[in-house]
């Protein structure tokens, strides 16, 4: 088995080009050393692969065939070639193709062609080879792009793809392969026809339904594609996935703009900046056509056209020391005494006190919200070894379910819980997670924001930067298209350093009205006694 692997790698990769494995090669590493690979150099790779083996197969095909006569003319010319050298010379030849130093040139022209006729491909139909290029096309763009189109919520050159997708496409091209290591009889040349051509025709017809029925934004002959395309962006459920196709948005929003559909193009703009706000020509066009709304008399002031305060942007911080910490409390029916808003930190695996303490300090003087800090939990096994940088990471879910389990039940009060975890996280669409916002509050993670031993002040920044623009987005107040503010889409390090420290006037005006509207709900709430489990969810 392992032989018949060994022989069908050499028939694929001994036909491709060295920049088709070099390409191949620098894939396998990224992924091995960062978990992912852009799906554009994917494809780029697949296309590469699948013209290189095409052109090999047209030279095949355009190759004459070689018969025993014209063997044996060779081997007649070959005798003749031989019988002409010097002793000395016939020597040196035998020498340099492996014989004893007295062959005769009739040995040496057995040799020759011998070895010959082994390194020459023996011939194959015309029809096999269109049957061969067939699979190529079937079993290395076709079928992975069905996958894709069937897995996926949306399509874009613009996505990474894990090892699991990459599996996929080795798989792929491993089937397609596979047939090369059979041997050169008639039959195996059936057998290898009906292996590349009979994928072909499904495949194909999975692909049209699956951009036809399920991905009509990806369809060229539909006229309404790029609207098609940024309604779907901003209706995917993953953010971290919608701001890196924001640019489908972006480009709808241009060409409402270009038709004099300005208001739609506001929209539309706006929307897009929520999803990704680093982009200044695009907030230097809003702000241009929302300014004539904002100049008429009662005219609203559009989000992003307003004057920003500098606050945002002020460090957390004015000292070279950390802040001050907070109290403990525990997660029991003890919450449901409380009558306002406050927010539960919870460790789960090896927090230091010193930055729990800091984030809820932080909290409680920029959001006007009271913390404590509640006993740590156990940490959960990891649920997966992410590639070579990252290494152990561990699901969202499994210390959503860690807290469930370890916490029993929760309490009904108008706590907000903060988890707080040094560990990797990751989610099932996305190769790492700072953090996550729900119904209940928010789970952080510091992992990726320092090293605890190095820079305490830079670690304990960041990681009340993450838990405040997560706690926000708890409260139903969506993300901000503000760069400045501490709720816009950050989608790296780097770009999450130089966004805002806090929220903006606008985002901390609307955490303010739901924080008011959740404490006076509380206030209204008749506590009836069967009330007495609050789920994690949302």
């Amino acid at each position: 088995m392992r032989s018949s692997l060994i022989r069908s790698a050499q028939a694929l990769f001994g036909t491709l080009t060295a920049q088709v494995v070099a390409a191949a090669v620098g894939g396998l590493a990224l992924v091995g050393v960062y978990g992912a690979v852009s799906a554009a150099a994917l494809a780029y790779g697949l296309v590469v692969l699948v013209v290189a083996r095409c052109a090999r197969l047209m030279r095949a095909e355009g190759r004459p065939t070689r018969r025993a006569e014209d063997w044996q003319r060779m081997h007649n010319g070959l005798v003749i070639a031989y019988g002409r050298l010097r002793a000395a010379d016939l020597a040196r030849e035998a020498v340099d193709l492996g014989l004893p130093v007295d062959a005769t040139p009739v040995g040496l022209a057995d040799a020759t062609v011998s070895a010959a006729q082994q390194s020459s491909a023996p011939a194959r139909s015309r029809r096999e080879l269109a049957c061969e290029a067939v699979g190529l096309l079937a079993f290395c763009l076709l079928i992975p792009a069905d996958i894709a189109l069937y897995s996926q919520d949306f399509v874009s050159w613009r996505q990474s793809v894990e090892w699991v997708g990459v599996g996929v496409v080795a798989l792929c091209v491993g089937l397609y392969a596979w047939p090369l290591r059979w041997s050169l009889s008639p039959r195996a040349s059936r057998r290898r026809m009906a292996w590349w051509g009979l994928p072909f025709v499904p495949a194909l017809g999975l692909l049209v339904v699956g951009i036809r029925v399920y991905h009509p934004y990806l369809d060229p002959l539909r006229e309404d594609r790029p609207r098609l395309a940024a309604e779907r962006v901003l209706e995917l459920p993953n953010n971290l996935v919608a701001a890196a196709n924001s640019a489908s948005v972006f480009d709808y929003a241009r060409l409402l703009d270009q038709r004099g559909d300005s208001a739609q193009a506001i929209a539309f703009y706006r929307d897009g900046l929520q999803l990704d706000p680093r982009h200044d020509d695009v907030r230097a066009r809003l702000a241009a056509l929302q300014a004539p709304m904002n100049d008429a008399p009662g005219g609203p002031a559009m989000a992003g056209t307003a004057a920003l305060p500098t606050d945002p942007q002020r460090s957390l911080w004015e000292s070279d020391d950390v802040a001050v910490g907070i109290g403990r409390c525990a997660v029991d029916a003890s919450l449901g005494q409380i009558d306002r808003a406050v927010v539960v930190l919870v460790p789960i695996g090896g927090v230091p006190e010193w930055l729990a303490g800091t984030v809820g300090a932080i909290v409680e003087r920029e959001l006007g919200v009271p913390a404590c800090i509640a006993a740590p939990l156990t940490l959960p096994p990891h649920t997966r070894t992410h590639a070579v940088v990252f290494g152990r990471q561990w699901n969202l879910r499994s210390l959503l379910h860690a807290f469930q389990r370890q916490r029993k039940s929760l309490p009904v009060s108008p706590a907000k819980y903060v988890l707080l975890t040094p560990v990797d996280l990751h989610a099932a669409d996305t190769n790492f997670r700072f953090a996550n916002s729900y119904r209940w509050g928010a789970l952080v993670s510091f992992a990726r924001l320092g090293v605890m031993d190095g820079d305490r002040l830079s670690l304990a920044r960041r990681t009340a930067k993450a838990t405040l623009g997560a706690l926000v987005r708890s409260f139903a107040v969506p993300m901000s298209a503000d760069p400045h503010c501490v709720t816009s889409y950050s989608p790296s390090l780097p770009e999450f350093d130089a966004k805002g420290n806090r929220p903006n006037a606008e985002t901390l005006a609307l955490f303010r009205r739901a924080v008011r509207a959740r404490d006076q709900r509380w206030a209204a709430r008749s506590h009836a006694p069967g009330a007495q489990v609050q789920a994690l969810g949302g």
